[in-house]
């Protein structure tokens, strides 16, 4: 398959009556060990539909690297890549604390990011219509 999918907590729907996740479980296994003249297209569609039974969305899952480098001075650093957001963290070159940046490829990526801090929200999704998050409002 072409596509990773994940499932995803935010805005979940209402299940279908009496379909839970362990039945879900038990016709995803079905499907993907039984029939293996389908094609992956077919075999997503299928898993697509048999989780959205359960109420839950169904998101594009991002693939994560994580590397240590060096900074351009020969300090240790670690750098992020969460499928085109980078975030690097080092030294910081001007005193003893941590420089931590984050890289998006577009606005949309920007928008869709969330930063927290001890548990804290520094940006959210509130603005995008997320539902759950207040925004670092406690």
């Amino acid at each position: 398959m072409n596509e990773t999918l994940a499932m995803a907590q935010p805005g979940r729907r209402e299940p279908a009556a009496g379909y839970d996740d362990t039945q879900a479980m038990n016709d995803v296994h079905a499907l993907v060990t039984g029939l293996a003249e389908i094609s992956d297209n077919q075999v997503a569609s299928s898993v697509r539909e048999i989780v959205a039974r359960t109420g839950r969305p169904l998101y594009r899952a991002r693939m994560i690297t994580a590397a240590m480098t060096e900074d351009r001075h020969g300090m240790p650093a670690a750098e992020v890549d969460a499928d085109g957001i980078v975030i690097s963290v080092g030294q910081d070159p001007d005193g003893p604390g941590a420089l931590v940046q984050i890289m998006t490829g577009d606005a949309a990526e920007r928008s869709a990011l969330v930063v927290v801090i001890d548990g804290r929200p520094v940006t959210s999704r509130v603005a995008a219509g997320w539902p759950g998050h207040d925004g670092g409002r406690r």
